[in-house]
This record gives structure tokens, C-alpha cells and sequence, in this order.
């Protein structure tokens, strides 16, 4: 779990939900992404303050050893600032948000080295990628009324989605057809049928500020990260209703099984 507003990595037992590991951080981490193999994760870390106020921004990756609970190692991206989303391609290579500059960085893991910069014109906010990774979106939250879209082959912006009330979640639908996106809900998760996007849907009441959000491996539980009220909810998916809160550092933006 990434604990953003208490600047520290939490490991829980997917069992009982009991805090088992932490490891601290210089400054606020925001986001992650698990390698293939599940041996490491990848941390940007933000800054000591959150989007459009963020006066100490960070320039570093940290790499996370899952076994050991430990910073293996850690990534310098400067002059970049402000790393935030980021995600991985079937080669390994990360794709990383920098708000304050505008810009998509592609980072080689292992040499560490920055291989391109894609300007997104938007501060840049969390990423989705096509299956097939000819594509990159990027959510822009309220800066800009658009989703950047990136052609991952030029590694340039080709166009742009209007979204007028903003965007910051992001994900891409397994076949790579459909990208769904969403602005941020007061205490209440949607649960519907993404076959039947017009069909009804269930909602749950959760914790305050709810933001990322992590499914277990059989699909039949969800955990979501309450970031205005440092708890955790689970939610029985099957019959759509909170089964379980538990406290979870100071306020968790994202999570998952591992």
C-alpha cells in the first residue's frame, strides 16, 4: 500500500489485513507498479506536498525489493520533477508522469536511464496503456479538459479526448476497446457490469476521499484506499457490500495484491 499522506510503503497479509512490513520515505510516494515477475515495485516519489501544491518536488523512482521490504535501490530522474503515475511495458520499461514539467519519461529500470520524454501539454496525472502498447493515456485531473493521448511508436502526443470535468482515474479494458475514466467520487464506489455499461449499477458507501483501489487474485474482493481517513474497505464483490474496514497508516492512494 502506498501510504502518500504518511510518507511510508505498508505491507499487509492479504489474510487477515494485519500490517506486517513499512518502509519509510523521504518524501510522499503516490503511486506504484509491480514488475512482471513480482520481484520489485517502482515508487515514484512525489514530493513533500500533494497536485498543485507541491513546493519540495521529488526526482526519484524507488525501487522496492518485495521480498526482503527493503529500497533496493533508487532511481534519479533530475532535472525531471514531480514523478506521479506510472506503468510498465511487456519489455520492462517504465512510463512515469512528471507534472510540474509536462512530460512522460520512459526510464530503462535496470541502467536506470531515462530513454525518452514525451511532452502531454497536461500537468499529467495517471497512465493507461493498450495491450498491444501502440498507445499511452494520459488523465490531466483539472488542469487540462483532455486525456493526452501518446503514440508510444513516435513516443509523441497524436491527439487529445475532451473531457470537460476533468479526469484523474484511468484504466483500459483487457481487449484494449474501450478506456474508462473517472473523476473522484465523495465516499461511494460504483459496482457494474462493464458488458452492460447502460445496466444497473450498485453502490457502496466507503471511507472518506476513496482513490485506488486493488482486486484479489480470484476477483471476488475489492480493497478500497480511503485516502481522506487512513482506512482500508473491503468489499465482497458477489454480493456488493462492505464485509470489512480496517486502519491503514495515514491516507493510502493505491494498493494491491502481490
Amino acid at each position: 500500500m502506498i501510504d502518500k499522506l504518511g510518507a511510508h510503503l505498508r505491507f499487509f497479509d492479504p489474510v487477515s489485513f494485519t500490517e506486517i512490513a513499512s518502509i519509510g520515505t523521504e518524501k510522499n510516494p503516490h503511486d506504484f507498479v509491480l514488475s512482471a515477475d513480482h520481484k520489485f515495485a517502482y515508487v515514484p516519489i512525489y514530493g513533500d506536498g500533494v497536485y498543485g501544491k507541491n513546493p519540495n518536488p521529488g526526482h526519484e523512482i524507488d525501487v522496492i525489493d518485495l521480498a526482503a521490504h527493503t529500497i533496493a535501490k533508487k532511481i534519479d530522474i533530475a532535472p525531471h520533477r514531480a514523478p506521479h503515475g506510472i506503468q510498465t511495458d511487456a519489455a520492462g520499461l517504465l512510463y512515469v508522469t512528471c507534472d510540474l514539467d509536462r512530460q512522460v519519461l520512459v526510464i530503462d529500470p535496470k541502467s536506470g536511464a531515462i530513454t525518452a520524454t514525451i511532452g502531454n501539454e497536461g500537468t499529467g496525472h495517471w497512465i493507461g496503456i493498450l495491450p498491444d502498447e501502440s498507445k499511452l493515456y494520459v488523465t490531466n485531473k483539472d488542469d487540462r479538459p483532455f486525456i493526452s493521448v501518446i503514440d508510444l511508436k513516435k513516443r509523441s502526443l497524436s491527439g487529445k479526448i475532451p473531457t470537460p470535468n476533468g479526469t484523474q482515474g484511468i484504466a483500459v479494458s483487457p481487449d484494449g476497446r474501450r478506456l474508462l475514466t473517472m473523476s473522484s467520487a465523495p465516499e461511494q464506489v460504483n459496482i457494474f457490469d462493464a458488458a452492460n455499461l447502460r445496466g444497473p449499477q450498485q453502490i457502496v458507501n466507503v471511507g472518506k476521499a476513496p482513490m485506488g483501489f486493488g482486486f484479489s487474485p480470484d476477483g471476488n474482493t475489492v480493497l478500497v484506499a480511503n485516502h481522506g481517513d487512513g482506512t482500508v474497505t473491503v468489499i465482497d464483490l458477489i454480493q456488493a457490500k462492505v464485509v470489512r474496514t480496517f486502519k491503514a497508516g495515514t491516507g493510502i492512494e493505491t494498493l494491491a495484491w502481490y
